[in-house]
């Protein structure tokens, strides 16, 4: 999963030792670090780690370049189109491959703000594809992906034991109720009950709990989660340049489910209410910094404005 040998595992496996206190304390102290200290950090590293490196989101990325690659050469001859079409083009590593997005992961969640959900027993699931991204400020949007890791409104679900839940949440759109200072709540049964939806509908192949009799809870609600699971979200569109006909631009986006979340510790803010749906996914939390990229990577941008308005195509 990790390539052809075990450098990466080897490398990821010394990261988990470094983070595994922080998470120690968590589960047995039921409190989390203080912001921006050394276990925060390690917290935020976690989660970006695990975003990124779960087979689910290579293969989504996969289909995306699959995508991209079809649409970018739709326009060449009928022959050459349709020996494209029957082609599957797809990364050979693809999770190492989204595995170089880590800095940017990184350090695109490092200003959300943590709330810890507890319970006195054991009822909370997780999965193979456990870190799971969101957007409550943006649910409806179909047309641009809500859940970059610089979207207003950004929301990150992490189960961190069976007791214990992480969030990390855009805390300049939602507040939470239980205080800015206390930073942590107990679950009611319907905020258990839709972690648990989240859970389900993100897995990938297997569902992991605790207790035997959760099986009954989990039977209860997959139904409801059942239409949003095994559905190509993926979305790749290209505009034209307006003053340049062999010039074109590719939107590639991930459609966020609408699991209509609503609990209870978690609220969005009165003047984000505010705002105008459509206008919500224009709208940044904050610049990210520039990551220095190899000098390979690519052509150097250039600063002339052009705009990309005529629609060619969508897959």
């Amino acid at each position: 999963m990790h390539g052809p040998d075990d450098d990466v595992e080897v490398r990821l496996a010394q990261l988990e030792g470094l983070i595994a206190p922080a998470f120690k304390k968590v589960r047995d102290e039921g409190v989390l670090p203080s912001v921006r200290s050394d276990d925060g950090t390690c917290l935020c590293a976690f989660v970006a780690m695990q975003l990124v490196r779960v087979p689910k989101y290579g293969e989504q990325f996969s289909l995306l370049i699959d995508k991209a690659m079809k649409q970018a050469y739709s326009s060449a001859s009928n022959d050459e189109a349709t020996d494209l079409e029957s082609l599957r083009i797809r990364l050979t590593d693809p999770v190492l491959a989204t595995l170089k997005a880590l800095p940017y992961m990184l350090t695109g969640i490092l200003d959300l703000r943590a709330h810890l959900i507890s319970s006195s027993s054991n009822v909370f699931l997780t999965s193979d594809n456990p870190v799971v991204r969101y957007n409550q400020y943006c649910e409806g949007i179909e047309h641009s992906g809500v859940t970059g890791v610089a979207s207003k409104g950004l929301q990150l679900f992490v189960p961190l034991s069976p007791r214990h839940y992480l969030i990390l949440y855009d805390s300049s759109t939602y507040r939470a109720v239980a205080g800015r200072f206390t930073r942590k709540s107990k679950a009611v049964d319907s905020d258990i009950d839709q972690l648990n939806k989240i859970q389900l509908m993100s897995a990938e192949d297997h569902i992991y709990f605790s207790e035997r009799q959760q099986l009954q809870d989990i039977l209860r609600l997959l139904p409801e989660v059942s239409d949003l699971r095994d559905i190509d979200r993926t979305v790749v569109q290209e505009y034209g340049q307006d003053d340049n006909p062999s010039s074109s631009l590719l939107h590639m986006y991930e459609q966020m489910e609408n699991m209509s979340v609503n609990l209870t510790f978690l609220r969005v803010r009165g003047k984000s209410r505010k705002v105008p749906i459509w206008d919500r996914p224009q709208q940044f939390r904050n610049q990210i910094p520039r990551i220095e990229t190899p000098s390979n990577f690519g052509p150097e941008l250039g600063t002339e404005v052009v705009t990309f308005s005529r629609f060619i195509g969508k897959r």
